[in-house]
């Protein structure tokens, strides 16, 4: 159970669980991702940055918040990764997380699975 925050919403702490196969990494993250939690976002993915390592998979599927510093840590990780020969992967983002990565334009700069549709394809439509 997470605390609350100053707007009454609950607040919950990063957590993870990491699974290896081969040369792929899978990093399932869970809680909120945010300015406050990117130290503990860098302790859960350095163990990934090894020799045999040339896929990182963080699944975002239970992820409850984005904003925008830890948008900038994933994509830093990319880079970093990418840099060591290996590929950073975004798979199954929330609705939520889904629309940061269009509007703020990082949809193109990082490789995400499954692919995003537009926002009018995510959007509810009016009947």
């Amino acid at each position: 159970m997470g605390a609350v925050g100053a707007r009454g919403r609950r607040i919950e702490p990063l957590s993870a669980s990491m699974h290896v196969a081969g040369p792929v990494a899978t990093i399932a993250l869970s809680g909120e991702l945010d300015r406050s939690s990117i130290g503990r976002f860098w302790r859960f993915l350095l163990p990934a940055h090894r020799p045999g390592i040339d896929r990182v998979v963080l699944d975002l599927d239970r992820l409850a918040f984005l904003d925008s510093a830890g948008l900038v840590e994933i994509l830093r990780a990319a880079g970093d990764l990418r840099r060591l020969g290996a590929e950073l992967v975004v798979a199954r983002p929330t609705r939520s997380t889904r629309r940061l990565l269009e509007v703020t334009g990082v949809a193109g700069r990082l490789s995400i699975e499954p692919p995003l549709r537009s926002l009018d394809d995510v959007a509810p439509r009016a009947s």
